[in-house]
């Protein structure tokens, strides 16, 4: 709609292209729709020279074939230079007068991949700097040329300096070994939702099977049926629906029917789309449309016969009128998605907006030709080590895995990957879990939860006793409650009843260096081998100064919970100074206490026995059962096949009865051991001695 004599703006704002620039006819046009022309163009001044004609178009952004289906673009022909005496010298008709080399456009349009500024803030900027993925200042900030894939390409770099050295003019623009390379992607799909559940020398691991086999006619839904919320818009449209992955491998898809769910007061008429999904992000422009009318409160149904590459998406138009009803029940979505200037997962915009999530009203009738069922590997990393694929875990074809080839006390983590014919697919992050003995328990005086917290003190000390149910127990862990936001350090301790009034004594644990966060801490003393055959123990720290307040349970007593401030007293109960228990809580291992012991006013054994131990083969805990006929000095010892002790289970005395003692093998290795039962009589002979092999595999 109008012409110009100069095109200030198309080079950098140049104001040598400006009006009455000495640049300025280089940027001269016109614009507008307009028939074909006759234009002529003057080349006096080029008399005599070699010269190349280039025809350039720039477009109005305020003006776009999309919104205007009549603008086609820039089109020339008939091109001739005609000399001074009216001979052609060249002419080019695209018909039979074919003498220029016609090229695409692109071989000379260039695409701005990013832009950045030369000063001393920004890489390179006060020398060689390595400038990667995330470092541009603006344009394409992880300079991904994915779209050139396949092409050849040139890259060129451009520097510009302002018109003043207000800055200083620098040492130049400096580039030195580009490096291009590819990324690959494994499409193979990955398990999801892995879970680790330990338990007493095992652990089960369980994960949601991926996509597999094929469909006939199925329909594929994620929501449960009801639907808590919906999503409209405020202003606009977008469009939202619900990601249908397919199973690996598969020839063809067909998306036979589409069932929306119309919310009960933003139904009606809208549109529903189809999309083909590459690289699992579902593409911008629709493969299919077609208009649907939701109701309220009801599925609507509507025969589609959609053909897909693969994963697909069926969507919904949304506007300030028509909403897309929503699951909160399944939330976080996994499959739900939404496009507003981009396609992305709808839970990632929900957490961003405060919004509701779930997966949309939406589901699919799929029928597919081809498709794989995976099987599984599963790989194991056991305390802290590498990760390496189970024997017993390779090609398994169910969604579960029980280990039991752990040892009770360490951390084991779980990596699962989907295996479909020879394409293996990425391992799954991670999850971790610590098998525990049945025999572990934990005592407490707290309820759980801290009506208040105090500190008592830089290089002072707290303590909380514990009195186990049964001897002799292993410590097998420390809990203390912090609070506030703040972490520090405290040096954890364990003591014996043995000090004056029974209070904390000789130490049975000294100065462990304790990380402690906001709520419950754990640390581990399995590994220490503290073992108790009697009386009470306490747990405690020495503060620090940075050590964060501990928890105070006010509904609680403080009974079990003391002091030592410092001030000349010793030991004080915490009570003298506040209301409440201290939140210190004791986990110990009973394997080894005596689990069983008949009544001695029933019948007392006639004679002395030695059971087969239960199970057999066990790791690493099985149980002994033993009659004692009368009072004696009894040793229940483990020995290797060489002779030598490894283990002792009792070596005190016991009364008449009949007894089951637990036994932990875990610091054992694999093999055929004998356990043996001496009884002293009271004149220190031996009034039995009896040996039974047992069998420890781990």
């Amino acid at each position: 709609p109008y012409d110009f004599d100069y095109g200030y703006g198309w080079i950098y704002n140049d104001e040598e292209y400006d009006c009455g620039g000495s640049l300025e006819a280089v940027s001269t046009g016109w614009g507008g729709q307009q028939d074909w022309q006759d234009v002529v163009f003057e080349l006096d001044d080029y008399v005599g020279d070699e010269v190349i004609i280039r025809f350039a178009f720039g477009s109005d952004p305020a003006y776009s074939t999309p919104d205007d289906p009549t603008l086609t673009g820039f089109q020339i022909d008939n091109i001739e230079v005609v000399g001074s005496e009216g001979q052609i010298v060249f002419a080019d008709n695209a018909d039979d007068l074919v003498n220029m080399t016609p090229q695409n456009g692109l071989e000379f349009a260039w695409e701005q991949v990013f832009y950045d500024y030369g000063d001393f803030t920004r890489p390179g900027g006060g020398g060689w700097a390595v400038y990667q993925p995330g470092d541009p200042f603006n344009g394409n900030g992880q300079l991904d040329i994915s779209n050139y894939a396949g092409s050849d390409v040139r890259v060129r770099f451009t520097g510009r300096m302002d018109d003043n050295e207000d800055g200083g003019n620098g040492s130049g623009l400096f580039i030195d070994d580009v490096h291009i390379w590819k990324v690959e992607i494994n499409e193979a799909p990955m398990v999801q939702n892995v879970i680790v559940t330990p338990g007493d020398a095992t652990v089960q691991v369980n994960w949601d099977m991926p996509p597999g086999g094929s469909y006939d006619n199925d329909d594929v839904a994620f929501d449960d049926g009801t639907f808590e919320d919906a999503i409209f818009m405020q202003s606009g449209t977008s469009v939202m629906g619900e990601y249908f992955d397919m199973p690996f491998g598969v020839e063809a898809v067909v998306a036979n029917k589409v069932y929306v769910f119309g919310d009960d007061q933003l139904s009606g008429p809208t549109t529903v789309y189809g999309y083909d999904v590459v690289g699992g992000v579902p593409l911008v422009g629709s493969t299919y449309q077609t208009d649907i009318t939701t109701v309220a409160g009801q599925w609507t149904e509507l025969d589609l016969g959609w053909s897909f590459l693969g994963d697909f998406v069926l969507a919904i138009e949304v506007t300030m009128t028509i909403g897309i009803s929503v699951d909160a029940d399944n939330s976080p979505s996994t499959n739900s998605w939404a496009n507003l200037g981009g396609w992305e997962p709808w839970y990632d915009i929900a957490m961003g907006y405060g919004l509701t999530d779930g997966e949309f009203g939406i589901r699919a009738n799929v029928t597919t030709t081809g498709g794989m069922t995976p099987t599984f590997n599963v790989y194991r990393s056991a305390d802290g080590g590498p990760f390496n694929v189970m024997f017993n875990g390779q090609g398994i074809s169910e969604n579960e895995y029980n280990d039991n080839m752990v040892q009770n006390g360490l951390e084991y983590c779980y990596g699962i990957t989907a295996v479909y014919g020879e394409d293996e697919s990425d391992m799954t992050e991670p999850v971790c879990g610590v098998p525990e003995p049945n025999t572990i328990y934990e005592i407490a005086h707290d309820d759980g939860t801290s009506e208040t917290s105090t500190n008592v003190g830089a290089n002072n000390l707290l303590a909380v006793r514990f009195t186990p149910n049964n001897y002799p127990v292993n410590i097998y862990s420390a809990r203390i409650f912090s609070v506030g936001t703040s972490t520090g350090v405290a040096f954890l301790n364990i003591w014996d009843d043995d000090g004056e009034d029974g209070m904390p004594g000789t130490p049975l644990l000294e100065n462990i260096a304790m990380n402690l966060n906001p709520g419950w801490n754990e640390q581990s003393v399995y590994d220490f081998n503290v073992t108790l055959e009697e009386g009470s123990f306490y747990i405690g720290y020495q503060e620090m100064p940075a050590t964060p307040a501990i928890g105070v349970d006010a509904d609680s007593p403080a009974d079990d919970s003391f002091v030592d401030l410092g001030l000349g007293f010793g030991w004080e109960n915490f009570g003298t100074y506040f209301d409440g228990a201290l939140m210190v809580r004791a986990e110990v291992d009973s394997a080894n206490a005596v689990v069983g012991i008949h009544d001695e006013n029933k019948e007392i054994p006639g004679s002395f026995g030695l059971s087969q131990n239960f199970p057999n083969p066990f790791n690493p805990y099985t149980t002994i059962k033993l009659d004692i006929a009368e009072a004696s000095i009894n040793d229940l010892s483990v020995y290797n096949m060489l002779g030598e002790k490894v283990l002792t289970i009792v070596d005190r005395y016991l009364n008449p009865g009949s007894y089951e003692f637990g036994v932990n093998a875990g610091d054992l290795p694999s093999g055929m051991y004998f356990y043996r039962l001496t009884a002293r009589g009271q004149d220190g002979s031996i009034v039995y001695n009896v040996s039974r092999k047992l069998l420890l595999i781990k």
